[in-house]
Protein backbone atom coordinates (compact mmCIF):
# COMPACT_ATOMS: atom_id res chain seq x y z
CA UNK A 1 0.00 0.00 0.00
CA UNK A 2 2.61 2.59 0.94
CA UNK A 3 4.28 1.34 -2.44
CA UNK A 4 0.97 2.08 -4.54
CA UNK A 5 0.86 5.98 -2.61
CA UNK A 6 4.60 6.70 -3.17
CA UNK A 7 4.46 5.75 -6.81
CA UNK A 8 1.33 7.48 -7.63
CA UNK A 9 3.03 10.76 -5.62
CA UNK A 10 5.97 10.33 -7.95
CA UNK A 11 3.92 10.55 -10.98
CA UNK A 12 2.12 13.64 -9.49
CA UNK A 13 5.23 15.22 -8.58
CA UNK A 14 6.49 14.82 -12.64
CA UNK A 15 3.44 15.66 -14.07
CA UNK A 16 3.02 18.92 -12.04
CA UNK A 17 7.07 19.59 -12.98
CA UNK A 18 6.10 18.74 -16.46
CA UNK A 19 3.00 21.37 -16.54
CA UNK A 20 5.14 24.06 -15.29
CA UNK A 21 7.90 23.63 -17.71
CA UNK A 22 9.34 26.84 -18.50
CA UNK A 23 8.49 28.33 -22.31
CA UNK A 24 9.21 31.34 -24.28
CA UNK A 25 5.63 31.02 -25.25
CA UNK A 26 4.36 32.41 -21.89
CA UNK A 27 5.90 35.42 -21.99
CA UNK A 28 3.74 37.83 -23.75
CA UNK A 29 5.40 41.06 -24.93
CA UNK A 30 2.64 43.55 -25.56
CA UNK A 31 4.79 46.34 -26.85
CA UNK A 32 8.31 47.54 -27.84
CA UNK A 33 8.52 51.40 -28.18
CA UNK A 34 11.13 54.25 -27.84
CA UNK A 35 10.09 56.23 -24.96
CA UNK A 36 9.22 59.98 -25.57
CA UNK A 37 10.36 60.98 -22.48
CA UNK A 38 13.38 59.61 -21.25
CA UNK A 39 16.46 57.93 -23.93
CA UNK A 40 15.36 54.15 -23.14
CA UNK A 41 13.55 51.88 -25.10
CA UNK A 42 10.08 50.35 -22.99
CA UNK A 43 9.00 46.67 -23.19
CA UNK A 44 5.72 45.82 -21.54
CA UNK A 45 5.25 42.48 -20.92
CA UNK A 46 3.60 39.84 -18.78
CA UNK A 47 4.18 35.47 -17.99
CA UNK A 48 1.47 32.92 -17.35
CA UNK A 49 3.99 30.09 -16.77
CA UNK A 50 4.72 28.97 -12.97
CA UNK A 51 8.20 30.03 -13.76
CA UNK A 52 8.72 33.75 -12.94
CA UNK A 53 11.93 34.04 -14.81
CA UNK A 54 13.85 35.47 -11.49
CA UNK A 55 15.87 38.77 -11.68
CA UNK A 56 15.20 39.19 -15.36
CA UNK A 57 16.47 41.70 -18.04
CA UNK A 58 16.43 42.42 -21.70
CA UNK A 59 18.73 43.34 -24.43
CA UNK A 60 17.98 44.89 -27.77
CA UNK A 61 20.23 44.17 -30.62
CA UNK A 62 19.89 45.30 -33.93
CA UNK A 63 20.55 42.90 -37.00
CA UNK A 64 23.92 42.79 -37.07
CA UNK A 65 23.40 41.97 -33.11
CA UNK A 66 25.07 45.17 -31.97
CA UNK A 67 23.68 45.53 -28.76
CA UNK A 68 21.54 49.02 -29.09
CA UNK A 69 19.67 48.93 -25.57
CA UNK A 70 19.84 46.86 -22.12
CA UNK A 71 18.20 47.05 -19.05
CA UNK A 72 19.45 47.38 -15.24
CA UNK A 73 17.74 44.44 -13.35
CA UNK A 74 15.00 46.05 -11.44
CA UNK A 75 12.09 43.06 -11.07
CA UNK A 76 12.20 39.77 -9.36
CA UNK A 77 10.88 38.13 -11.73
CA UNK A 78 8.05 38.42 -14.48
CA UNK A 79 4.31 37.38 -13.20
CA UNK A 80 1.02 37.16 -14.85
CA UNK A 81 0.69 41.16 -14.42
CA UNK A 82 1.84 43.66 -17.13
CA UNK A 83 5.56 45.30 -16.30
CA UNK A 84 7.24 48.06 -17.94
CA UNK A 85 11.46 47.23 -18.29
CA UNK A 86 12.65 49.81 -19.65
CA UNK A 87 16.11 49.71 -21.41
CA UNK A 88 18.83 52.37 -21.42
CA UNK A 89 19.77 53.26 -24.81
CA UNK A 90 23.48 52.67 -25.77
CA UNK A 91 23.18 53.73 -29.56
CA UNK A 92 20.89 56.05 -31.38
CA UNK A 93 17.83 53.78 -33.43
CA UNK A 94 17.27 54.65 -36.91
CA UNK A 95 13.61 53.64 -37.73
CA UNK A 96 11.86 51.76 -39.07
CA UNK A 97 14.14 49.59 -36.69
CA UNK A 98 14.29 45.22 -36.88
CA UNK A 99 16.34 43.78 -34.42
CA UNK A 100 15.68 41.24 -31.62
CA UNK A 101 15.47 41.07 -27.77
CA UNK A 102 16.91 38.70 -25.46
CA UNK A 103 15.58 38.12 -22.26
CA UNK A 104 17.72 37.05 -19.68
CA UNK A 105 17.31 35.86 -16.18
CA UNK A 106 19.38 35.66 -12.85
CA UNK A 107 21.20 39.38 -13.47
CA UNK A 108 21.98 38.07 -17.29
CA UNK A 109 23.46 34.56 -16.14
CA UNK A 110 21.30 32.62 -18.64
CA UNK A 111 19.81 33.54 -21.67
CA UNK A 112 16.16 32.29 -21.60
CA UNK A 113 14.45 33.29 -25.04
CA UNK A 114 14.69 35.43 -27.73
CA UNK A 115 12.11 37.74 -29.83
CA UNK A 116 12.02 39.12 -33.01
CA UNK A 117 11.50 43.14 -32.61
CA UNK A 118 10.36 45.37 -35.55
CA UNK A 119 9.87 49.48 -33.86
CA UNK A 120 8.10 52.23 -36.08
CA UNK A 121 7.25 55.76 -34.93
CA UNK A 122 6.48 59.10 -36.73
CA UNK A 123 10.76 59.96 -35.48
CA UNK A 124 13.72 59.33 -37.83
CA UNK A 125 16.14 58.40 -34.99
CA UNK A 126 15.62 59.14 -31.21
CA UNK A 127 19.69 60.60 -29.94
CA UNK A 128 19.97 60.17 -26.24
CA UNK A 129 19.80 64.11 -25.67
CA UNK A 130 16.01 63.98 -26.66
CA UNK A 131 13.80 65.05 -24.10
CA UNK A 132 9.69 65.66 -24.23
CA UNK A 133 8.09 68.85 -23.86
CA UNK A 134 5.36 67.30 -22.21
CA UNK A 135 5.51 67.44 -18.13
CA UNK A 136 3.19 65.18 -16.55
CA UNK A 137 2.63 65.86 -12.62
CA UNK A 138 2.45 64.26 -9.76
CA UNK A 139 3.81 61.19 -11.41
CA UNK A 140 3.23 58.63 -9.80
CA UNK A 141 -0.34 59.87 -8.29
CA UNK A 142 -3.50 59.20 -6.43
CA UNK A 143 -6.08 61.67 -7.91
CA UNK A 144 -5.42 64.49 -10.40
CA UNK A 145 -2.70 64.94 -12.75
CA UNK A 146 -1.92 67.82 -14.40
CA UNK A 147 -0.22 68.32 -18.55
CA UNK A 148 2.18 71.06 -18.72
CA UNK A 149 3.54 71.57 -22.65
CA UNK A 150 6.16 74.22 -22.47
CA UNK A 151 5.83 77.30 -24.77
CA UNK A 152 2.36 75.73 -26.51
CA UNK A 153 -1.25 77.12 -25.28
CA UNK A 154 -3.25 75.86 -27.72
CA UNK A 155 -5.93 73.04 -27.64
CA UNK A 156 -4.39 69.66 -26.27
CA UNK A 157 -6.07 66.49 -27.08
CA UNK A 158 -5.88 63.75 -24.49
CA UNK A 159 -6.14 59.84 -24.61
CA UNK A 160 -6.22 57.83 -21.65
CA UNK A 161 -4.91 53.79 -22.47
CA UNK A 162 -4.89 51.06 -20.12
CA UNK A 163 -1.69 48.62 -20.80
CA UNK A 164 -4.29 46.08 -22.52
CA UNK A 165 -4.74 48.89 -25.22
CA UNK A 166 -8.23 49.78 -24.41
CA UNK A 167 -9.36 53.43 -24.59
CA UNK A 168 -10.34 55.03 -21.04
CA UNK A 169 -11.03 58.29 -21.41
CA UNK A 170 -10.77 61.15 -23.83
CA UNK A 171 -10.45 64.92 -22.88
CA UNK A 172 -9.20 67.86 -24.21
CA UNK A 173 -8.54 68.94 -20.25
CA UNK A 174 -5.37 69.07 -19.27
CA UNK A 175 -5.94 67.76 -15.80
CA UNK A 176 -7.28 64.31 -15.32
CA UNK A 177 -8.88 62.27 -12.79
CA UNK A 178 -7.95 59.05 -12.31
CA UNK A 179 -9.53 58.54 -8.52
CA UNK A 180 -11.71 55.90 -10.19
CA UNK A 181 -9.32 53.86 -11.63
CA UNK A 182 -7.21 50.77 -10.48
CA UNK A 183 -3.77 50.68 -9.02
CA UNK A 184 -1.45 50.40 -12.55
CA UNK A 185 0.27 51.70 -15.60
CA UNK A 186 -1.83 53.95 -18.04
CA UNK A 187 -0.62 55.47 -21.54
CA UNK A 188 -1.69 59.27 -21.92
CA UNK A 189 -1.30 59.76 -25.42
CA UNK A 190 -1.44 63.95 -25.64
CA UNK A 191 -1.76 65.48 -29.07
CA UNK A 192 -1.20 68.85 -29.32
CA UNK A 193 -0.27 71.27 -32.57
CA UNK A 194 1.52 69.10 -35.20
CA UNK A 195 2.91 66.75 -32.74
CA UNK A 196 1.65 64.08 -30.46
CA UNK A 197 3.40 62.21 -27.59
CA UNK A 198 3.31 59.13 -25.27
CA UNK A 199 3.77 59.35 -21.99
CA UNK A 200 3.43 56.63 -19.07
CA UNK A 201 1.43 57.72 -15.87
CA UNK A 202 1.42 55.13 -12.83
CA UNK A 203 -1.84 55.57 -10.49
CA UNK A 204 -1.57 54.71 -6.86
Amino acid sequence: MKKTIGAVLLLFMINLLNAQQFSCDSVEIFSVQLSTINPTVEVVVKNSNADIISYPGFILFNTNADTLAIESVNYFGIGTNYQTHELNLLNSINLPFNGYLELHSWFYDSLKCTFAVAIDTIFAAIEPSFLSSVNVFPNPTNNLVTLDIEGYNGLVNVEVYDLQGRLLENTTNTTVSMGEYAKGIYVFKVAYGDRSQELKVVKE
